[in-house]
């Protein structure tokens, strides 16, 4: 699931942002890249999240199929957990900025790779991440 909701969004890969800045470097310009992105891999993409559920049910079929504990068990899991830490709320304001960047960054003047660029250093200089995540 996470590989075909990802082949949907421009940015769902950082080398995708960099193609598209060397593309531009040759002369290669694409019209707002979100939205050209967006209608080349809608098709494919929503094609593979309705196909590979029901391919994986039928190539790997659940062992267990009724779970009446699992809201029960899934509250004393989240209980277990604890609140949101630091961190975590780091990274959602640092994606929700990323991603208002990206979306927005033509109009206001900053560029996807740039917009990345800042993500990436927010959550190195916050120590979110560390150099040893990137090994």
């Amino acid at each position: 699931a996470s590989g075909n909701s990802s082949a949907l969004f421009l940015t769902a890969a950082a080398q995708n942002l960099l193609c598209l800045k060397l593309a531009e470097e040759i002369g290669v310009k694409i019209g707002n890249p979100w939205i050209t992105w967006l209608k080349v891999a809608s098709l494919p993409a929503l094609v593979g999240l309705l196909v590979t559920p029901y391919l994986l049910y039928k190539i790997f079929p659940p062992e267990i199929k009724d779970t009446p504990d699992a809201p029960a068990l899934a509250a004393q899991k989240l209980k277990n957990m604890g609140p949101v830490t630091r961190n975590e709320w780091i990274m959602i304001d640092t994606m929700l900025l990323a991603v208002s960047l990206w979306i927005f960054g033509e109009t206001i003047g900053v560029s996807s790779v740039v917009a990345a660029m800042i993500g990436l250093s927010i959550l190195l200089l916050l120590g979110v991440l560390n150099w040893e995540d990137f090994e």
